[in-house]
């Protein structure tokens, strides 16, 4: 790993064809945070098998992040170079600020949201593991069955947001401050989104929900509204010429993950026999596409009238105007 003087993370700008994906990222960001996670989720584990819970696992999770994060991006160099924190901190580029801020708010209040839910249950267990725990020798395998491998997700999804501050290596160049602010807006409407999703989980289908509602048109608008959130951190590095192409891994990891876990309907097998019963349908010539083209289109219009959708999209343009604004402003004056 190299440093300027000072401790900022030096970044190599080579053509994108040049390794790819480069395998010293493995020893200095992967592997620790990697094992920092670990430890993280062995005492997740013991927390949740000391009070028969497994939703604490959904409540300390996002810490993860938050503890990889700023240990990657400022502990880490108070500890080894003997730097204040206040010096770390200030030497810091604006990308990498909005990349601390960005996901500490974010990975924060997933942590607060999911605290609440369980606090109204009584800090009972949430209903859709019930099942699960009934299994035979359940808490004997939950931590290789379930809180391991949830570090190694964890690992992968942090990737944009460790390797900016630990990796040395190839990265892509796509500086441009359009997408940076396009990386901003699209970072708020994600937020926004989950805050409006979980203002409204009294309102999904199947208890009465107003029309209004996000739960009425998008079957996970919580998984939605996050994936949003990660994918904006790559799209962020990639306009300031910071992303290295591993990193676009973290939200395809994060998606994939929240999409066939607990609360999904589907699973990957469910989706792979639904993609050949599709597939047979189109060989044998059975599609209508004429009729499902229409209804992807009331689909999608259900989707683009919802009140709720539309809010989020006007606060992240909004917020990604004015950051466009007070960046440009910023730089005019030499900030």
């Amino acid at each position: 790993m190299a440093y300027t003087p000072t401790g900022a993370t030096l970044h190599i700008h080579e053509p994108s064809t040049n390794n790819l994906f480069d395998v010293g990222i493995f020893k200095d960001t992967i592997l620790p945070t990697l094992g920092y996670s670990s430890a993280l989720a062995v005492l997740n584990y013991g927390l949740g098998r000391s009070t028969d819970t497994l939703a604490t696992k959904d409540i300390f999770r996002p810490g993860y992040h938050v503890f990889n994060l700023w240990w990657s991006a400022v502990f880490r160099r108070v500890w080894y170079m003997g730097l204040p924190v206040g010096q770390v901190l200030k030497m810091q580029s604006r990308p990498e600020k909005l990349l601390l801020g960005g996901v500490t708010l974010w990975a924060g209040y997933r942590v607060a949201s999911a605290a609440s839910a369980w606090n109204k249950r009584d800090s009972k267990d949430d209903p859709k593991y019930l099942t699960t725990k009934q299994e035979e020798g359940f808490w004997n395998n939950a931590l290789f069955k379930y809180y391991l491998p949830e570090a190694v997700v964890a690992t992968v999804v942090a990737l944009p947001f460790t390797a900016p501050f630990r990796h040395q290596g190839t990265v892509m160049t796509g500086y441009h401050p359009i997408l940076q602010s396009t990386a901003v807006g699209l970072y708020t409407a994600g937020l926004a989104l989950e805050f409006l999703a979980d203002s409204q989980s009294s309102d999904k289908p199947g208890s009465s929900p107003v029309d209004d509602s996000i739960w009425n048109v998008l079957s996970n608008p919580k998984n939605l509204a996050s994936t949003a959130v990660v994918a904006s951190f790559p799209l962020l590095l990639y306009s300031s010429d910071m992303l290295a192409p591993i990193e676009l891994l973290g939200p395809l990891a994060y998606y994939l993950f929240h999409r066939y876990t607990f609360d999904s309907s589907t699973t990957p097998e469910s989706d792979a026999e639904s993609a050949k019963a599709a597939a047979k349908d189109v060989k044998e010539g059975k599609v209508d596409y004429k009729a499902e083209a229409e209804e992807a289109k009331d689909e999608i219009a259900k989707v683009v009238k919802n009140k709720t959708f539309l809010t989020t999209i006007a606060i992240g343009t909004i917020v990604g105007i004015l950051e466009g604004f007070t960046h440009g402003s910023a730089l005019r004056f030499g900030d």
